[in-house]
């Protein structure tokens, strides 16, 4: 679909751009639903007190608003990540003729089987662990 899209239809050269995009247009339903549930439940009265007692917009935001959704919007981001690593389709088929990390794996399993590919995988997922890691540090889970 956004293959055809971005060249029938907007006539744009294939590349990282375009799978930027692709990933960005293909995640947001995920984060939006996932920052709308914590939204929907969410009591202004802090930011209201904030701003009654002399604070800025932006300051009552980020003193008041965000430590309480920073644990939403942390795992939104590492959810959308997670799944923008996992969608090879939508960079194979957006990605013209350059190359990213899946689509180099891709490309060196089609030659065979290299114990390098192996490092690379294993390297991801200390990347993906470390990154949840950092993630349950930022958002102070307790649980």
């Amino acid at each position: 679909m956004f293959l055809s899209y971005y060249t029938t239809w907007l006539d744009l050269r294939l590349g990282l751009h375009t799978v930027i995009l692709s990933h960005l247009v293909f995640t947001q339903p995920f984060v939006i639903l996932i920052v709308n549930a914590r939204i929907s439940g969410f009591d202004f009265s802090a930011v209201l007190s904030s701003r009654a007692l002399g604070s800025s917009s932006a300051k009552a935001f980020f003193t008041s608003a965000l430590p309480i959704v920073r644990s939403t919007v942390v795992g939104a981001a590492l959810i959308s990540m997670a799944l923008s690593l996992d969608d090879f389709l939508v960079t194979f088929f957006t990605i013209g003729g350059g190359s990213t990390l899946p689509i180099f794996l891709w490309g060196m399993l089609r030659k065979g089987v290299d114990p390098s590919i192996n490092v690379v995988a294993v390297l991801l997922m200390m990347f993906s662990i470390g990154v949840s890691l950092i993630g349950l540090r930022v958002t102070r889970y307790r649980g």
